[in-house]
């Protein structure tokens, strides 16, 4: 698989972000040996971001000169990342030669990055973002006390004033204060407008969590850099009401006699968690949506081509399992989640109305895993 170790060597050297492939794509080699001259461009312009990046990065020297470089090493990876799939055509040895000719040597590069995290990048929280870490590389994380929870509940509770109707209790930083969510569906849209109220967090994961006291939660968990330090924290839903406005709705439907099968249940230990299963069609969608979004050319079309059928196992595996969860659950956890069907829609038509970019390849897959009219995003 010489795609994925080339990419893998880039990103363990750089901290290059490059999307890793399962394997590479089966192309014709040109006849004269020799790159197809608008992918010599994309090599030349990869190799010439790699060096910047480097070179940025061998002039830090303290804090000042780290903050001073985030944003131009910032900008050169998200170039990296927009020409990555031109890699997808190019021989490793084309790779090497260029890397080489450059100055960009295997030990150079480990060099660059590895002083750097010696020093925790200076403290440089931006430094880190930049190079696809987590804020808290740079400074640790701090313990939030009281004074800082009291202050940010503040600033929350008057962001979202006015726009959460029907919403109470909050700031919701412990489960205390939970932001209390009626019966009714759309208040859970109101998950996504309280998040996005805390510039600049960082959501690590989102829990459903039932008490043994009755109420049921969906917490998210964070990180928020404040000032010089970084904080873990953690943000909770009440969402009782839905849950069993929802449960009691399910409960009162007729029940349909089971359907006759000779096939043994299989034991229940060996059957795959239901909840699991909502985190692993929420994580597919999302990708799914990340996939869409990044075609922007015939490059980008083709590696996402290669994408989409494993995404549609992995949504069809979960599928599988949720009519055992109930669906305000399933519901929930998806909006906690940020799967946001009507932006998955709207990639799709773009795609189709861009004519996928020129790339058979993209069509095909679109319509052999996800064909038009289809619900992707209803369990």
């Amino acid at each position: 698989m010489l795609i994925m170790k080339r990419k893998l060597c880039l990103a363990a050297l750089l901290a290059v972000a490059l999307p890793c492939q399962a394997q590479q794509a089966e192309l014709p080699p040109p006849a004269n040996g020799t790159t197809h001259p608008q992918l010599q461009r994309a090599l030349k312009e990869i190799v010439g971001l790699i060096a910047t990046v480097t070179e940025l990065l061998e002039g830090v020297q303290d804090k000042a000169t780290a903050d001073a470089a985030a944003p131009n090493v910032q900008a050169c990876m998200s170039l990296i990342a927009e020409l990555s799939p031109a890699l997808e055509y190019i021989q490793q040895a084309e790779l090497n030669s260029a890397l080489q000719q450059a100055g960009l040597t295997p030990e150079r590069l480990k060099t660059s990055r590895a002083q750097l995290e010696a020093k925790r990048f200076y403290g440089s929280m931006a430094l880190a973002t930049a190079l696809g870490l987590p804020p808290y590389a740079a400074v640790g994380l701090s313990e939030p006390g009281p004074e800082l929870l009291e202050e940010l509940g503040r600033e929350l509770s008057s962001a979202v004033a006015g726009k959460v109707p029907g919403l109470s209790g909050g700031p919701g930083l412990t489960e205390a204060t939970a932001w209390k969510m009626r019966a009714d569906a759309n208040q859970l849209q109101h998950i996504r407008t309280i998040m996005e109220a805390i510039p600049g967090a960082i959501k690590e994961e989102q829990t459903l969590v039932r008490t043994q006291e009755g109420p049921i939660y969906g917490r998210m968990t964070f990180i928020l850099a404040r000032g010089d330090k970084c904080y873990r924290l953690q943000m909770w839903f009440d969402i009782t009401a839905y849950i069993r406005a929802e449960e009691a709705a399910r409960a009162a439907e007729p029940e349909l006699p089971p359907a006759h099968t000779d096939t043994p249940e299989a034991p229940a230990e060996e059957l795959p968690q239901p909840q699991a299963s909502v985190t692993e069609f929420a994580e597919a969608m999302l990708e799914l949506h990340s996939t869409l979004q990044a075609v922007k050319n015939k490059l980008s079309a083709f590696y996402a081509a290669r994408k989409l059928g494993d995404i549609r196992d992995r949504i069809r595996e979960a599928e599988e399992m949720m009519p055992k969860l109930p669906p305000a659950e399933v519901q929930a956890a998806l909006q906690a989640a940020g799967v946001n069907a009507a932006a998955i829609r709207n990639e799709f038509n773009r795609l189709r109305k861009a004519d996928y970019y020129g790339s058979e390849s993209l069509r095909e897959a679109i319509d052999t895993h996800f064909p038009l009219n289809q619900s992707y995003t209803k369990p």
